[in-house]
């Protein structure tokens, strides 16, 4: 008795189109068969070849054959299938057969160039496994490191080895605030985080918070507090991740924002009326860097070294500016500066300034009637002006208008903000 061939349904297909009469290349399938039987044993062959976006696949039945597929550029081709005894193998892989099974490969997380599908298809994960030998997450590379560790993912993202290693990972004292990036790494109840949804602002002594939606209401914190060297404060700056770090005429010191107590870092080399936070990403890939600027609008990077500040210079505001009082730098919002300007009188002129050297790309507003704006900070869409006056002016850096919101007793030297916004 012969034993029935095994012919697959796309081939089967192929043949039955090739009885009709021939066809053009706009959407019809052409296809030719040839068949040859020699007794119990044949052997058939058969051919079919596919145009753009048509599915090609080749079979041998009952002993041995050959079967070749191909396809124009773009097309999908479907797994060679072989049978014998009974048994048939899909395989887009390279997994093996057993007797009356059908196995299928699994495949691994890649996929064809030039557009085409080769039967594989690549499930992407949100990040490449180390070491696997896989493209997880599906861009073309296997086993590539990231740039640097993700924190408490559970992951070794930069495949050295070590899991959440990062320098931003390890917060001993559990305060929130890195290792790396915290004075008192120790101490969980130092240096201490500001809030978030405010902006801190300050006179030479006492230190205050201001909400920063309408009625932007003001609280005060506190009286500064000195471990040592007590001065007046003529600058403050947050980084980050909310810690705050003052300077006085002669030295820099870090403030507990719940208490205004702060705690003496360094000395200055020189005096500053400005001081902030440069978000991550710029002068540094990682790190916020602190920058003080100088009366004479010069921008100078802060390193500390022992107890001394040593200062690096990155730039200028430019010619015909000096500096009126502040800086502030949000990632994502943009860096702007308090300026005198020469040949503008009776006021403080707002500038938006490059943060990688100081230098201005453009003047915003110039606030007639408020010549000592000592303080800036901002949020989205919001840059708040907090004058030596008492009077605390929002600007809009969209359409450069402004105006008073708040009218204070306060004889304002300096604000603050976070360097990123928190979410």
């Amino acid at each position: 008795m012969r034993t029935p061939s095994l012919v697959s349904p796309t081939l089967a297909l192929a043949l039955a189109l090739a009885g009709c009469s021939g066809g053009d290349d706009s959407g019809t399938v052409t296809a030719s068969g040839t068949e040859s039987s020699t007794g119990d044993n044949s052997t058939s062959t058969s051919t079919s070849a596919s145009t753009s976006g048509t599915s090609t696949s080749a079979s041998t039945t009952d002993g041995s054959g050959s079967g070749t597929d191909s396809s124009a550029s773009g097309s999908t081709s479907a797994p060679e299938t072989t049978s014998t005894s009974g048994t048939t193998t899909t395989d887009p892989t390279d997994t093996g057969t057993s007797s009356g099974t059908t196995t299928m490969g699994v495949t691994d997380s890649d996929s064809s160039s030039s557009g085409s599908t080769t039967g594989e298809q690549c499930i992407p994960m949100d990040m490449e496994i180390c070491d696997n030998g896989i493209d997880d997450n599906c861009d073309g590379q296997v086993d590539e490191k990231l740039p640097k560790e993700i924190c408490n993912n559970g992951l070794d993202d930069d495949c050295n080895g070590m899991i959440d290693d990062g320098i931003y990972c390890t917060d001993t004292d559990k305060d929130g605030i890195p290792d790396a990036d915290d004075p008192f790494p120790m101490d969980g109840n130092l240096p201490g985080k500001a809030e978030g949804n405010l902006v801190y602002a300050h006179t030479s002594s006492n230190l205050f918070t201001m909400g920063v939606a309408d009625p932007y209401p003001i609280t005060a914190i506190g009286k500064f507090t000195f471990n040592q060297s007590p001065g007046s404060v003529t600058d403050i700056a947050l980084d980050r991740w909310g810690v705050l770090y003052a300077i006085t005429f002669n030295d820099l010191f870090v403030c507990h924002p719940m208490t205004a107590a702060c705690y003496y870092l360094a000395d200055l080399p020189s005096s500053y009326n400005g001081l902030t936070m440069i978000p991550p990403g710029l002068l540094d890939p990682d790190d916020d860097i602190l920058v003080g600027i100088a009366n004479s609008g010069t921008w100078l990077r802060f390193n500390i070294v022992g107890n001394q500040v040593q200062t690096q210079v990155l730039g200028q505001y430019g010619p015909g500016y000096t500096s009126a009082g502040d800086v502030f730098s949000i990632q994502g919002v943009g860096t702007f500066g308090a300026t005198n300007k020469s040949g503008v009188g009776n006021a403080t002129v707002i500038v938006d300034a490059n943060p990688m050297t100081g230098a201005v790309i453009k003047d915003l507003a110039a606030l007639q009637g408020y010549p000592a704006v000592y303080g800036l900070a901002g949020w989205e869409g919001k840059i708040f002006a907090f004058n030596a006056g008492g009077q605390v002016i929002e600007v809009n850096p969209m359409d450069n208008s402004y105006k008073v919101i708040k009218t204070t007793n306060n004889a304002w030297w300096g604000a603050g903000v976070y360097s990123v916004l928190p979410q």
